[in-house]
């Protein structure tokens, strides 16, 4: 659990960052590095159809190598997060609409740009496989702050062990986590929740992301900080 904790003290928004990029709805990919400067570059293509947003199954040995990290975008490409190239086997990046219960009863309709890559996207959402969502929304700021957004995902994790939770705090957003263990139907998978706000302007959206990692078959250390250091709004928020 404490490799959890120090990677997620210490994130560095600000260091350089080799990436490729997959956008969905070209099915480009581009190649560069974050954080100095530098446009990214079209390096290649693949062939993606209609229904490419729910499952990309294109070999990602195609697009990187076996270490190699991907940037994946929502439908819209209003969020990114850098992945494992593994990773970007399925991807949905359609808008989340649903409907938010409180624990006074009171509901809220809720529209957030999505994105969720997983090797096997069902694995993911049951807590049996490895993957990351991330979600942010204006319509998150009326259920409350980032506290209770965070509070609002307990009961997702029925299955797992709340191990820690705590503050969170990078360059760009600041707001809380939770770490669960031990979920899912095998117990092997760990999963990181965090529910943040941007600094810079604390009410124009929230953001949710859940990390789910199996520290038996992945560097934990790798995954989170990738995913810690690339998760941002990056375009306009439906």
């Amino acid at each position: 659990m404490k490799e959890y904790c120090d990677i997620l003290a210490s994130r560095d928004a600000n260091a350089a960052i080799k990436v490729k990029v997959l956008r969905l709805k070209t099915g480009e990919i581009l190649e560069g590095t974050l954080n100095v400067g530098q446009a990214l570059e079209v390096i290649g293509t693949l062939e993606v159809g209609d229904d490419a947003a729910a499952a990309n199954t294109g070999d990602p040995s195609t697009t990187a190598n076996g270490g190699d990290f991907i940037i994946v975008t929502d439908d819209t490409q209003a969020i990114g997060v850098k992945v494992p190239a593994a990773w970007a086997a399925q991807v949905d990046g359609s808008q989340w609409e649903t409907t938010w219960t409180k624990a006074d009863g009171s509901q809220y309709k809720v529209l957030a740009a999505s994105v969720i890559a997983a090797p096997d996207l069902h694995a993911f959402n049951s807590l049996n496989g490895p993957g990351v969502w991330v979600a942010a929304s204006r319509d998150f700021g009326r259920i409350g702050g980032y506290a209770q957004l965070l509070e609002g995902t307990q009961t997702w994790f029925a299955s797992c062990t709340l191990s820690d939770s705590g503050a969170y705090e990078d360059v760009s957003y600041e707001g809380r986590y939770n770490l669960w263990e031990r979920c899912g139907d095998t117990g092997r998978i760990t999963s990181v929740v965090l529910a943040v706000r941007p600094k810079q302007n604390p009410t124009a959206f929230l953001m949710l992301v859940v990390i789910n990692i199996d520290p038996n078959t992945q560097d934990v250390e790798q995954v989170l900080t990738a995913i810690l250091e690339s998760f941002d709004v990056i375009g306009a928020l439906p």
